[in-house]
């Protein structure tokens, strides 16, 4: 009988130890993805970014599949909060590239306006 009750004890605490690992694989997806993203995304594509927010997306549904303590909640907005943050500040700087760049078109298309006008 004891045997039994060991194997089982055992065996509980196995299914505890995989639950666990699997509920945390879903954080640490996140983090891993957003410690790439603040890396390497100020070279990123358009191609990239995609990949991201698929990522983003399977990552979210695993998150969902569980339940975490408020600690763990913390931590899974922090790096939610971290990877918004990534990509608005790319969102920003490639408006203001082309921000930059349709105002140089529309001073060269005034300037070439006016040398059409006054020829």
């Amino acid at each position: 009988m004891k045997k039994i009750l060991i194997i089982c004890l055992i065996a509980a605490m196995a299914v505890s130890m995989q639950s666990c690992s699997t509920r945390r694989a879903a954080i640490n997806d996140l983090e891993s993805l957003v410690e790439k993203v603040e890396k390497n995304g100020e070279e990123y594509t358009l191609e990239d970014w995609e990949n991201v927010i698929y990522r983003c997306a399977k990552i979210e549904k695993k998150l969902k599949e569980h339940e975490y303590s408020a600690e763990e909640y913390r931590e899974i907005g922090t790096l939610k909060g971290r990877l918004a943050g990534v990509v608005t500040k790319d969102i920003l700087t490639n408006s203001a590239k082309k921000v930059i760049s349709i105002k140089e078109q529309l001073d060269g298309g005034t300037e070439g306006f006016l040398e059409g006008l006054l020829k």
